[in-house]
């Protein structure tokens, strides 16, 4: 389903958009706050950076190290400690993005 948007409606729409040409009249921020602000767009944080990828990443191969360790030299204690870290994970926020970086000025 197509949400309402007909063929028709479609092409009127597309029609209206190249009369009125939006793009030649933005101009973007102007401002100094505007602009540090737009700089930003395409910052990624929180639990989706690439920081928090990778500390996840290392952490999925120590619990797996661990794993296997328990496993090969029969330490069934070690099973309970990665249980516990797992819930531990859960509770850790990653720090906030530093706000000097990504600036776009590189």
């Amino acid at each position: 389903m197509s949400k309402g948007w007909t063929d028709e409606r479609r092409k009127k729409q597309a029609e209206m958009i190249r009369r009125h040409k939006p793009w030649e009249k933005s101009t973007g921020p102007k401002s100094q706050a505007g602009k540090g602000i737009s700089a930003k767009n395409a910052l990624k944080h929180g639990l989706y950076g690439q920081e928090a990828q990778i500390i996840r990443a290392l952490l999925a191969s120590n619990r797996e190290f661990l794993d296997l360790y328990a496993l090969f030299s029969g330490f069934e204690n070690l099973k309970g400690f990665t249980k516990q870290t797992d819930k531990k994970l859960n509770k850790i926020k990653p720090p906030r993005p530093s706000p000097f970086r990504n600036r776009g000025t590189d």
